[in-house]
């Protein structure tokens, strides 16, 4: 019987009665491979660091140490899809044990996880996973932060009507607009920075929550994994899955950001607007209206963005859960969906947003003709017609309604309306000529007549986008120095695992 236990989930015929039912196979083992495979890697990490420790600590002997290790390598360099995962054995875990042990024997094989059990194990697989799609979410914002900085500077001049509200407001330029992301995304990336800190550090040798009697190196077994410290209160791991939850906020956040971006552009792509033109390449056609250029790559972001709205109740509810009896596995499931959704749609922006055409001329001319610097003309009141700012606005709207029951455009205000409004209102003409009228409208004038730190004046958007560009080199910085770190690790742990082996 010794000689079979290793194809049957531990306890099988010793605890337990039977093994596994039907049912149990199907329901909760069956599932579990093709939802654990993108963890394979990180699972061997975990295992190749841990018995490097126990091998150096002399709590289990070198003969042992080297055919874990051995026996570990070749299941890294096959990869997932050439491991025998058999479902009858139960889940992952045990399925990892009942391979060693059957090409290694009990003896040694059976030694895989001494010192610790599933319950800091698997968190440690899911933490170097995770710190790693961190790292490559942050690579690719400020990839997308690149696109738009580049977009900018093509852009500083660009104008076209600012909006609020959905509605036209004052001007700003294309450039102006595409820069206020960058600040988003770079917060993103801070967001993503501090999850990162929280996910990384090492669980493993809490053991069930009691530590252990073994002379384990927690530390040692944490720096081989390029952790940056311990989750040191041997029962404080089994709660600090509050990190998977700053990861997936974070992703939350992201997502909102490509759900605005995308909705602006999926509009200025209208024929309506017709202010901006995504490539060829981002779009489809209609099934039966053959004149439509569809947007796919804003419909398709937009759309994620929505859905992913509740994957962060969904992590919260999971981990308001006692913490004896947390379920990583209904964790998983919302946080890679989260990080998945945030990655693909993050991409995809940055290749779009890259196809973009800017209509700029019909961006100009809509910001005159929908009147985005009518505020400009109520200034002119105050100023030189000598009324207080309220009393002038509402000389300026009264203008405006006047315009409209005319029928003449909202760009195309005369002194004689106005000096009509004033009346009406106050009591008081102006004598303006239409020509100073026209000089206070010209969208063009307003932005560069702005003199505040931030408005979109296109000297002054220069000077942020030299800020940004810092910023963003400052971001891919602190990610080059964690591939360095990670693979300083590896390099360690490469010779550690030599030493063990030859």
């Amino acid at each position: 019987m010794s000689e079979e236990l290793h194809n049957h989930q531990a306890g099988a015929f010793t605890r337990l009665a039977t093994g596994p039912s039907e049912q149990q196979i199907k329901y909760s083992f069956e599932p579990v491979w093709p939802f654990e495979k993108p963890f394979f890697s990180s699972g061997i990490s975990i295992n190749l660091a841990w018995i490097t420790m126990l091998g150096e600590e002399g709590i289990i002997d070198q003969s042992t140490a080297s055919d874990l290790l051995n026996a570990l390598l070749l299941l890294e360099a096959g990869g997932p899809d050439a491991f025998d995962f058999q479902a009858s054995r139960g889940d992952v875990y045990f399925n990892l044990q009942a391979d060693l042990m059957e090409k290694l024997g009990a003896d040694h094989g059976g030694q895989i996880y001494i010192g610790r059990s599933r319950i800091d194990g698997d968190p440690a697989i899911l933490r170097l996973y995770i710190r790693e799609r961190t790292l490559n979410l942050a690579r690719s914002l400020n990839a997308l932060s690149q696109v738009c900085m580049d977009l900018t500077e093509k852009h500083l001049g660009s104008v076209m009507p600012g909006y609020t509200g959905s509605q036209a407001a004052q001007p700003w330029t294309f450039g102006h607009y595409l820069l206020s992301f960058v600040d988003a995304f770079q917060r993103d990336v801070y967001r993503l920075q501090v999850a990162y800190s929280g996910i990384n550090k090492c669980p493993l040798g809490a053991g069930t929550g009691a530590g252990s009697d073994l002379p384990l190196n927690r530390e040692r077994a944490a720096d081989l994994l390029g952790f940056e410290g311990l989750i040191e209160n041997s029962r404080e791991f089994i709660t600090a899955n509050d990190a998977f939850a700053d990861v997936v906020a974070a992703c939350s956040i992201v997502l909102t950001h490509m759900g605005q971006l995308a909705h602006d552009l999926h509009t200025w792509h209208t024929q309506e607007f017709a202010m901006i033109e995504l490539g060829d390449e981002y779009c489809g056609s209609s099934s039966f209206m053959p004149q439509k250029k569809n947007p796919t790559a804003t419909t398709q972001i937009r759309a994620t963005a929505s859905a992913s709205v509740g994957l962060f109740s969904s992590v919260m509810s999971v981990l308001k859960t006692s913490s004896q009896d947390f379920d990583y596995g209904l964790m998983k499931r919302p946080l890679m969906t989260a990080v998945d959704n945030a990655q693909d749609s993050v991409d995809y922006m940055a290749s779009a947003l890259a196809s973009v055409e800017a209509n700029t001329d019909l961006m100009k001319e809509r910001a005159l003709l929908l009147g985005t610097t009518i505020s400009e003309v109520a200034r002119l009141v105050q100023t030189r017609g000598g009324l207080d700012w309220r009393t002038s606005h509402f000389v300026t709207e009264r203008a405006v309604r006047i315009a409209l029951d005319a029928d003449v455009p909202v760009s195309e205000l005369s002194g004689a309306i106005l000096d009509e409004a004033g009346n009406a209102v106050c009591g008081q003409t102006f004598g303006f000529s239409d020509d100073d009228i026209r000089a206070v409208l010209d969208p063009q004038v307003f932005v560069e007549t702005r003199c505040t730190r931030g408005s979109p004046n296109p000297d002054e958007t220069e000077r942020m986008l030299k800020d940004r560009r810092i910023t963003v080199s400052e971001s891919v910085k602190w990610i080059e120095d964690r591939d360095r770190e990670h693979s300083a690790a590896r390099d360690e742990l490469t010779k550690a695992i030599s030493k063990l082996t030859s």
